[in-house]
C-alpha cells in the first residue's frame, strides 16, 4: 500500500516518522527480549524457559 492512498503525505517527513517508529520498535524489542528471557531462566529454568521460547515462536 502506497502511504497516500493511506492519507499520508508522501514526503520526507512521512518517511521519518515511520523510521523512528521501526527504529523505536526494534530497540524496545532488543531491551525487552533479553530481559525477559533471562528473568525466565532463572525462575523456571533453562528447559521449561526455552520449551516458552520455542512456543512463542511457534505461535507467531
Amino acid at each position: 500500500m502506497k502511504l497516500s492512498a493511506a492519507g499520508f503525505p508522501d514526503d520526507l517527513s512521512t518517511y521519518g516518522v515511520i523510521s523512528g517508529l521501526w527504529s523505536s520498535s526494534f530497540a524496545l524489542g532488543a531491551f525487552v527480549g533479553p530481559s525477559v528471557s533471562g528473568y525466565l531462566f532463572d525462575v523456571v529454568g533453562f528447559q521449561y524457559g526455552t520449551f516458552f521460547v520455542i512456543s512463542t515462536h511457534l505461535l507467531l
